[in-house]
């Protein structure tokens, strides 16, 4: 399966690694501050991002308006689908 992105939409792809206070490290999105137990997922995750406006979705270009209705158009709408 091939995924055709946009000319205009390139995807963030950088990394924030904490460590949590167990001492697991913690992948955090610099965009909407949700975190990931492994940085493959964090990767997978930052892909849905838009370089040029990263409440932009890459996977089908709509906008939206902040953080919180990005992971929901991101995790109920193009999961459900």
């Amino acid at each position: 399966m091939t995924i055709v992105q946009p000319r205009t939409c390139q995807p963030v792809v950088c990394t924030a690694v904490q460590t949590d206070d167990r001492g697991m490290d913690v992948h955090r999105c610099s965009v909407c501050d949700i975190t990931f137990g492994n940085q493959a997922m964090l990767f997978v995750h930052k892909g849905c991002h838009c370089v040029d406006n990263p409440l932009r979705c890459n996977v089908c270009v709509q906008t939206c308006q902040d953080e919180m209705n990005f992971f929901i158009h991101i995790t109920i709408g193009h999961t459900a689908k």
